[in-house]
């Protein structure tokens, strides 16, 4: 069985799942960078932090009509994270739901491949992913396992201080806290690295 590696970023309100939220979430597959997920979810408390809002507010898209009012745009000192989340609780996805679609997309677009969970952060992204699919569906298509792209690109550079911004690819990408552009950006990137990589029997 091959493993099908799939890319995915996460921003939320704060540190850690259940006190906080997973705000939204992309993923792609990695050598089939046309497939995409992406979701947007409604919040399940209101808790925050107020540095995570300023990040994981900058690229969600129900801001899109809004994003110039102070209290949506998050480098606005009149920024009011609690408007973010009232905005998320109006249009975002059931995160039921979400996750429901999120397991029948990896599912899917794996077939008969092992489907690995590949982040930048494997930590941060995997800690919500895993505790939602567990909490709102009961099983993790993952499994209890993942890769982080940083750690893999260390061992291959043979550098602990290897770094991912280091890694050029020939795409126009940018780092823009969107979940699903950055997912995108770092499936290129991931691309390139397991290119790198030598694969034993």
């Amino acid at each position: 069985m091959a493993n099908k590696y799939i890319v995915v970023d996460v921003e939320a309100s704060g540190p850690i799942p259940e006190k906080y939220d997973m705000l939204s979430f992309g993923a792609c597959i990695a050598g089939e960078s046309d497939k995409q997920f992406y979701r947007e979810l409604k919040p399940t408390s209101k808790n925050y932090d107020i540095d995570a809002m300023r990040v994981g507010s900058k690229g969600l898209k129900c801001l899109d009509d809004v994003k110039n009012w102070g209290k949506y745009n998050p480098k606005s000192n009149l920024f009011e994270p609690k408007a973010v989340l009232d905005v998320l609780t109006e249009k975002g996805e059931s995160p039921k739901e979400a996750m429901n679609d999120f397991s029948n997309w990896i599912i899917t677009n794996s077939q008969e491949n092992r489907p690995i969970f590949l982040s930048e952060n494997l930590v941060f992204d995997g800690m919500f992913i895993f505790y939602y699919f567990h909490k709102f569906t009961g099983k993790n298509p993952f499994g209890h396992s993942g890769e982080d792209i940083g750690s893999i690109y260390k061992g291959i550079k043979e550098n602990i201080y290897a770094s991912l911004r280091n890694v050029k690819i020939d795409e126009n990408l940018f780092h823009t806290h969107n979940a699903l552009d950055d997912a995108v950006l770092k499936t290129k990137k991931s691309e390139k690295i397991l290119g790198m990589l030598k694969y034993g029997k």
